[in-house]
């Protein structure tokens, strides 16, 4: 199996894996338990199992299946035990490195309760910076120029000046209880990155890894480089710069196959609410001749059941 492939915008992505499953290990008699899929979700798996249940025709021990998530806790626990956090513990401990490394960000916000709604956009700050694996030296600049001061409210500017111990406190505290956020948890697997090898695999499949965060693009390049990992694209970086980047990343090409015409016809309307956004639906779904041919993609899921009552 190639460690890149490329399939185009027109195929069909599922049965395209499915192909590529039959041709290396099916038809090979290769069991599929050494294979493993990393999708961006978790529903994907079902429509894959499906599609490779009605080819094989008879019980199978099936490959592994993970959401980016699910995978990097599955590294993780590989390695290390660890112990997640809920964002209300994650917050009070926030909280109490604030008030006693920087009492000045809580500033008009002295308890717990007045300073929690700041403390979800400090956590959420920290965790981005976390995805990215971004090192606390690049954040150098940003505190020197708040303590000089930026043109900000002076919570942000405190804040600011503050935020390379905040959060090296921060994950010290939860390190030491082998407590970690989802984005420490990011950041914890891609350390383990230049050593990575998953020996229970022969394939760690990713599929369609469309934007890769600084941490996952260190986690799946260790791997690719060890000759685990392989990459299942669809697009083409000509026309999407963010493949441009993974190109960079892996040292490949993303071109998508051109063969073949679109099968399909895009239709795109605009409502000003849900109702009728929905009463529009069943407007056009009245000269729909095969509703089983059709597709229905809503911007919003909560609208989802105003959709299916009209």
């Amino acid at each position: 199996m190639d460690k890149i492939i490329n399939l185009g915008f027109q195929e069909n992505f599922i049965q395209g894996l499915a192909n590529l499953i039959e041709k290396d290990y099916i038809a090979k008699g290769v069991d599929l338990d050494r294979l493993a899929f990393v999708f961006g979700g978790r529903r994907p798996e079902l429509f894959l199992k499906r599609e490779l249940a009605a080819r094989i025709k008879k019980g199978f021990v099936s490959p592994s299946f993970f959401s980016m998530d699910d995978f990097i806790d599955f590294i993780l626990s590989a390695n290390q035990g660890f112990l997640k956090i809920n964002d209300l513990e994650a917050a009070y401990v926030l909280y109490c490195k604030a008030r006693e490394k920087a009492p000045q960000v809580l500033k008009g916000k002295d308890s717990f309760s007045t300073f929690l709604p700041w403390a979800r956009e400090i956590l959420a700050f920290i965790e981005q910076l976390d995805l990215e694996d971004i090192e606390l030296k690049s954040l150098k600049t940003v505190e020197l120029n708040a303590a000089i001061g930026f043109d900000v409210p002076e919570s942000i500017n405190a804040l600011l000046a503050n935020v390379i111990s905040l959060r090296r406190d921060f994950h010290r505290e939860l390190k030491d209880k082998k407590t970690y956020t989802r984005g420490m948890r990011y950041l914890a697997a891609a350390g383990l990155a230049d050593k990575l090898k998953l020996p229970g695999f022969d394939k760690i499949i990713f599929c369609n890894p469309f934007y890769l965060q600084g941490s996952e693009k260190k986690i799946v390049t260790g791997l690719y480089r060890n000759d685990q990992a392989v990459l299942v694209f669809q697009g083409d970086s000509e026309k999407f710069s963010v493949l441009k980047d993974l190109e960079k990343a892996f040292g490949c090409e993303i071109r998508g196959s051109s063969s073949g015409e679109a099968k399909y016809k895009l239709s795109l309307y605009s409502c000003f609410d849900s109702q009728s956004q929905a009463g529009t639906v069943r407007q056009i779904m009245r000269n729909i001749k095969e509703p089983g041919e059709t597709v229905i993609v809503l911007p919003q899921p909560q609208n989802i059941i105003t959709l299916l009552s009209e």
